[in-house]
């Protein structure tokens, strides 16, 4: 999958959420698209509650964020629009709010908006408003209780240097507005994940590179000249898989992300509960194997370090599991070629063979 080189940059993006319809496309301005399609279909303004508490109106004014961990709610309906940036998507006219943090000491910070009521953007400046070149900048990173879709904000191991100040803007998608739940703590790297299990299927892809043209289990994201492919799994109790991915490389003038795709085939209806553990931020769902895909019956972001799982009702019939990397490797989110993952699908069992009752006799008469 591409990103065009611009400077439009995105720290993490996460493609949907479960039960609506978001295809693929080979390109990601058609990925941007599907994605700012579906969020446009979903407007769900949060009306403004009087009297909540808010940060700054701008940088000037910004709510100082005195220590970490650090937590405050709002509401954005009454602010202003000052500022705007894209994270991918451009259209803003939503109000936004900011704080202000200066840490004493070198050192990495998460920021979410997990438990916010409406489509947040989050983004941050370093020092000085740099319009076009936020220090940090996500829409799409979290799910959360509050709200129906993946579209809150989560930036994770966010670099800082003691003596700066660092500008956190809470802004919202389009003209998305409401009250918002800002978090702010040091970042944790977490435990690394379980090795490769012994009886594991290897992926046997290729690492990426600069100039590679992705054509092996790339699914819809086929290169031009290429047909769609993938990965074919069997069916049992548990099936594991070790896979490598990464993003960052160059091909066409594109930022690109090694997406990995496989095949499962349902002859009945059938729950699954499908797992990805990478030590890098990735990405994990369920799509219609047919390009586009017409149905996404999940999609998650893990934190990086740490397992995520999709639990799903499917049908009989086709369907592909994505697992990739969450963003693209254009701005904080670096994931060297060759980086591994895991993948376990459990309850994808196989069909059983019907049987009938015959006697002795009836079995020795098959053999004579």
């Amino acid at each position: 999958m591409k990103r065009m080189l611009t400077v439009f940059v995105v720290l993490c993006i996460t493609a949907a959420n479960a039960g609506a319809t978001m295809p693929l496309g080979t390109e990601s301005a058609m990925d941007i698209d599907a994605i700012q399609a579906a969020k446009d279909a979903n407007m769900l303004h949060n009306p403004y509650t009087p009297g909540a508490p808010a940060g700054g109106e701008d940088v000037g004014t910004a709510t100082v964020i005195p220590g970490l961990p650090y937590v405050d709610v709002g509401n954005t309906c009454a602010a202003v629009n000052d500022y705007v940036e894209a994270c991918p998507f451009i259209n803003d006219g939503a109000g936004d709010l900011v704080y202000a943090y200066t840490p004493g000491a070198n050192g990495a910070i998460t920021i979410g908006t997990c438990n916010s009521f409406y489509d947040t953007r989050v983004y941050v400046y370093e020092n000085a408003v740099t319009p076009g070149f936020p220090y940090a900048c996500n829409d799409d990173g979290c799910s959360g209780p509050n709200f129906p879709f993946a579209w809150l904000s989560f930036i994770e191991n966010m670099p800082v240097t003691a003596g700066n100040t660092y500008y956190i803007v809470v802004d919202g998608y389009s003209t998305e507005c409401g009250d918002y739940e800002l978090t702010v703590d040091e970042y944790v790297p977490p435990a690394p994940c379980e090795p490769c299990p012994a009886n594991a299927i290897i992926e046997g892809e290729p690492d990426c590179a600069d100039g590679y043209a992705d054509d092996y289990n790339a699914g819809c994201n086929f290169p031009a000249g290429s047909s769609e492919s993938w990965t074919a799994l069997p069916c049992g109790d548990r099936i594991d898989v070790c896979g490598k991915t990464g993003n960052g490389y160059i091909t066409d003038g594109f930022f690109n992300r090694d997406t990995d795709w496989y095949r499962i085939t349902l002859t009945v209806a059938q729950d699954l509960h499908i797992c990805f553990c990478a030590d890098f931020a990735g990405a994990v769902g369920v799509l219609d194997a047919i390009c586009p895909p017409i149905g996404t019956y999940c999609f998650e972001n893990n934190v990086a370090g740490t397992e995520i799982c999709c639990d799903v009702s499917l049908g009989p019939g086709d369907y592909y599991i994505f697992a990739s990397t969450a963003g693209f490797g254009d701005l904080g989110d670096l994931v060297p070629c060759g980086s591994e993952y895991t993948l376990s699908i459990t309850g994808h069992d196989c069909p059983t063979t019907a049987t009938e009752d015959a006697s002795w006799g009836e079995v020795k008469s098959m053999f004579r």
